[in-house]
Protein backbone atom coordinates (compact mmCIF):
# COMPACT_ATOMS: atom_id res chain seq x y z
CA UNK A 1 0.00 0.00 0.00
CA UNK A 2 1.32 3.12 -1.02
CA UNK A 3 0.46 6.44 0.67
CA UNK A 4 -0.19 9.96 -1.44
CA UNK A 5 2.34 12.58 -0.30
CA UNK A 6 0.38 15.75 0.40
CA UNK A 7 -1.13 18.21 -2.54
CA UNK A 8 0.91 16.68 -5.30
CA UNK A 9 -0.88 12.99 -6.20
CA UNK A 10 2.12 10.91 -6.20
CA UNK A 11 3.45 8.71 -3.82
CA UNK A 12 6.27 7.76 -2.29
CA UNK A 13 7.47 5.45 -4.97
CA UNK A 14 7.64 8.60 -6.92
CA UNK A 15 10.24 10.04 -5.24
CA UNK A 16 11.93 7.50 -2.90
CA UNK A 17 13.01 4.45 -4.85
CA UNK A 18 15.30 1.94 -2.93
CA UNK A 19 17.05 -0.17 -5.02
CA UNK A 20 19.39 -3.52 -4.20
CA UNK A 21 23.03 -3.27 -5.06
CA UNK A 22 26.19 -5.46 -4.49
CA UNK A 23 24.49 -6.95 -1.04
CA UNK A 24 23.47 -3.16 -0.68
CA UNK A 25 20.85 -1.12 -0.12
CA UNK A 26 21.01 2.30 -1.73
CA UNK A 27 18.26 4.67 -3.28
CA UNK A 28 17.89 7.72 -5.29
CA UNK A 29 16.21 10.47 -4.49
CA UNK A 30 14.65 12.85 -6.56
CA UNK A 31 13.71 16.39 -6.00
CA UNK A 32 11.53 17.56 -8.36
CA UNK A 33 11.05 21.37 -8.95
CA UNK A 34 13.52 22.84 -6.32
CA UNK A 35 13.34 26.54 -6.69
CA UNK A 36 16.04 28.74 -8.20
CA UNK A 37 17.33 30.13 -5.08
CA UNK A 38 18.17 26.68 -3.46
CA UNK A 39 19.83 25.10 -6.68
CA UNK A 40 21.80 27.78 -7.51
CA UNK A 41 22.85 28.08 -3.47
CA UNK A 42 23.09 23.80 -3.35
CA UNK A 43 25.54 24.32 -6.71
CA UNK A 44 27.82 27.21 -5.07
CA UNK A 45 28.04 25.19 -2.01
CA UNK A 46 29.21 22.21 -3.89
CA UNK A 47 31.16 24.11 -6.02
CA UNK A 48 33.35 25.87 -2.90
CA UNK A 49 33.82 22.39 -1.16
CA UNK A 50 35.23 21.00 -4.39
CA UNK A 51 32.32 18.14 -4.61
CA UNK A 52 29.71 16.97 -6.68
CA UNK A 53 25.86 18.50 -6.04
CA UNK A 54 24.93 14.97 -5.58
CA UNK A 55 27.93 14.37 -2.81
CA UNK A 56 27.15 17.93 -1.41
CA UNK A 57 23.38 16.54 -0.90
CA UNK A 58 24.07 13.37 0.42
CA UNK A 59 26.90 15.51 3.14
CA UNK A 60 23.82 17.77 4.21
CA UNK A 61 21.59 14.98 4.75
CA UNK A 62 24.39 13.06 6.60
CA UNK A 63 24.63 16.09 8.59
CA UNK A 64 21.02 16.95 9.62
CA UNK A 65 20.33 12.99 10.46
CA UNK A 66 23.29 12.88 12.54
CA UNK A 67 21.95 16.16 15.05
CA UNK A 68 20.64 15.02 17.96
CA UNK A 69 16.93 15.94 18.66
CA UNK A 70 17.73 16.94 22.23
CA UNK A 71 19.42 19.85 22.14
CA UNK A 72 20.08 19.86 26.08
CA UNK A 73 21.39 16.82 25.96
CA UNK A 74 23.58 17.76 22.84
CA UNK A 75 24.87 20.72 25.15
CA UNK A 76 25.53 18.65 27.99
CA UNK A 77 27.67 16.18 26.19
CA UNK A 78 29.34 19.02 24.68
CA UNK A 79 30.52 20.41 28.10
CA UNK A 80 30.79 17.36 30.06
CA UNK A 81 34.12 16.08 29.96
CA UNK A 82 35.05 20.06 31.44
CA UNK A 83 33.34 19.01 34.31
CA UNK A 84 31.03 20.90 36.76
CA UNK A 85 31.01 24.44 37.11
CA UNK A 86 30.16 26.40 40.74
CA UNK A 87 28.61 29.16 39.95
CA UNK A 88 28.85 32.31 43.18
CA UNK A 89 25.58 33.53 42.57
CA UNK A 90 24.63 36.90 44.40
CA UNK A 91 22.31 36.89 47.44
CA UNK A 92 18.43 37.37 45.99
CA UNK A 93 15.98 39.61 47.36
CA UNK A 94 12.37 38.95 48.94
CA UNK A 95 9.73 39.04 46.49
CA UNK A 96 7.85 42.44 46.60
CA UNK A 97 4.44 42.10 48.11
CA UNK A 98 2.21 41.20 45.04
CA UNK A 99 -0.97 43.45 47.00
CA UNK A 100 1.31 46.49 47.55
CA UNK A 101 0.33 49.01 44.75
CA UNK A 102 3.81 49.53 42.85
CA UNK A 103 5.40 52.59 42.63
Amino acid sequence: MSTLLPFSGMDWTDVWKPVRRNDRDTMSIIIRDPDNQLSRALEARAKKRGVSIEEEARQILQRALAAPDDLGAAIRNRFQPLGEVELDLPAREPCRDRKAPMS
